[in-house]
């Protein structure tokens, strides 16, 4: 309907009171994405920091496991000198044996 001012009414509501309340519901939805914008900020934030935290925990394994096979390779390099020791004594103890008769 058209009033006599040329502004449009609509639902019993006149032109002006219709702008405000598109003016309202344009600044609720500003708020709304607002407030989401937020919350996806805080969720980036949270997957960051646990990526973060993901990636040191990574690290420290990586470092413990690198520590673990020096060890590893360590224990067993001592194993094969002690090895090589006790066979050269059998071999000078045999040769010593098979020279004296």
């Amino acid at each position: 309907m058209v009033g006599g001012n040329g502004i449009g009414e609509y639902a019993g509501k006149s032109g002006r009171e219709l702008a405000v309340e598109a003016l309202h519901n344009i600044e609720t939805h500003e708020k709304v994405c607002e407030v989401r914008s937020m919350a996806v900020q805080k969720d980036v934030a949270h997957i960051k920091s646990s990526q973060d935290r993901l990636e040191k925990s990574y690290n420290l394994y990586a470092i413990e496991r690198k520590q673990e096979m020096k060890d590893l390779y360590g224990r067993w390099w001592m194993a094969a000198r002690a090895t090589i020791v006790l066979l050269a004594g059998l071999a000078i103890w045999l040769i010593k044996e098979v020279l004296s008769k």
